[in-house]
C-alpha cells in the first residue's frame, strides 16, 4: 500500500498521526522541515552534481529543531504579553516627526486616522516574519497580525513587512493611514529621499501603489525602543 499511496496523502496522513500528540506544532515543523532539507539534498545532487551530506543534513536538522522549539516558546509568549506594556503612542509620534522632519510623506492626517507600527524579523537562512498593530487615534491597540515569508535580506524583510501591514488595513477599509518603521533606510526610500534598493524596487513600488490610493497615508522613521510589541509579534513568527 506505501509504495502506491500519492506523496499528498503521506503527508495528510502523517500530520493526522501528530494531531494526537500534545506536540503538535513542534512535530509538524520537524515533519516539514525534514522533507524540506531531503528537498534541498536531492536538489543539489541533481543540479549541482553534489555527493549527498548527510553530516550536515542532521545538523540542519538540529538547528531547524531548536528553531521550532524556541518559535513556540516565543509564540506561547506572545499571548500573554501585554499589548499596553508598550511606550505612551501618540505623543511620541509628534516627538518623531519634530526629529525626523524630512521623513514623512502625504498631506496632514486627519483626526480619523489609524497608526500603523510593524516590524520584520530575519534570519541568514532566508526566512523572514513581519507583525504589526494598528492604533486608533487615542492610541489603543485595535488590531495585530503576522505572517511567515521569505526575504532575500532584512531589508527586504522589513519592506515587506510594512507592505503587509498596509495592505492588511487597506484592505480593511481603513484610507487614512499613518505607518511607523524603525528601518530608516525604508522610510527615506517610500518617501523618495534615499536610492531605491534593488532586490526590493517591486516591493516599494506597491507600498508607493497603496499609499497613493490611501486620502492621507504618511510613514515616518522610529526608533526600536518604540516599536517592541510590533517587534515581539515578528520574532515570535521566525
Amino acid at each position: 500500500m506505501g509504495n502506491n499511496l500519492p506523496i499528498q496523502k503521506w503527508i495528510i496522513n502523517w500530520i493526522h498521526f501528530f494531531k494526537k500528540n500534545k506536540n503538535f506544532n513542534n512535530d509538524v515543523s520537524l515533519f516539514v522541515s525534514t522533507l524540506w532539507q531531503i528537498w534541498c539534498l536531492r536538489n543539489n545532487a541533481l543540479f549541482r552534481e553534489s555527493s549527498p551530506d548527510l553530516h550536515n543534513l542532521f545538523k540542519q536538522l538540529g538547528i531547524d529543531a531548536s528553531n521550532n522549539v524556541w518559535a513556540e516558546e516565543q509564540r506561547t509568549k506572545s499571548l500573554a504579553f501585554s499589548l499596553h506594556d508598550d511606550v505612551p503612542d501618540m505623543d511620541d509620534a509628534f516627538k518623531i516627526r519634530n526629529h525626523h522632519p524630512h521623513v514623512l510623506v502625504g498631506p496632514a492626517l486627519c483626526s480619523d486616522h489609524i497608526r500603523i507600527k510593524c516590524d520584520a524579523s530575519w534570519r541568514t537562512n532566508l526566512r523572514a516574519s513581519a507583525g504589526w498593530i494598528f492604533l486608533d487615534r487615542n492610541g489603543n491597540i485595535f488590531h495585530q497580525g503576522q505572517s511567515a515569508f521569505w526575504a532575500q535580506s532584512p531589508f527586504q524583510a522589513e519592506a515587506t513587512a510594512l507592505r503587509h501591514a498596509i495592505s492588511e488595513a487597506f484592505s480593511q477599509g481603513y484610507k487614512h493611514i499613518d505607518a511607523t518603521t524603525d528601518c530608516l533606510n525604508l522610510a527615506l526610500q517610500v518617501n523618495g529621499i534615499g536610492d531605491i534598493t534593488h532586490d526590493s524596487a517591486n516591493i516599494i513600488l506597491s507600498i508607493s501603489y497603496i499609499a497613493f490610493n490611501c486620502h492621507c497615508f504618511s510613514l515616518s522613521h522610529c526608533p526600536r525602543s518604540l516599536n517592541r510589541i510590533a517587534h515581539t509579534i515578528a520574532k515570535a513568527v521566525v
